[in-house]
């Protein structure tokens, strides 16, 4: 099994979901290098690498449309915990987003 193999397969899933964070509104889809999606009131995008289970984001660009003060304090944490994220897990419907000490930054579930 080569280099590349291991990495598409790592990719592979990620890719072709459109993942939903846990008690928000915050949809995300991997596709290519990219990752993009929505947050409270905004969309975002940002670069991406996956080596094993490491997982890189570049930086994170989002829309600035209006929100309440609510939305906006929940999306700006959310961004935050894009750019800590250094790995991941996948257990069947459930992607994990990880920090640098293996802690839960982001739990997603994939649409049904």
């Amino acid at each position: 099994m080569g280099i590349s193999f291991i990495l598409a397969a790592a990719m592979t899933l990620l890719q072709g979901t459109v993942w939903t964070a846990e008690g928000g509104p915050t949809k995300v889809t991997f596709d290519g290098s990219r990752v993009s999606g929505t947050l409270a009131c905004n969309n975002f995008s940002a670069s991406y690498r996956v080596d094993g289970d490491s997982l890189s984001l570049g930086g994170v660009n989002s829309t600035r449309k209006f929100c309440g003060a609510a939305d906006a304090m929940r999306e700006h944490a959310m961004v935050q915990k894009l750019g800590q994220v250094v790995s991941f897990s996948r257990e069947g419907d459930v992607l994990s987003l990880l920090g640098k000490k293996g802690e839960v930054l982001l739990r997603f579930n994939a649409k049904a």
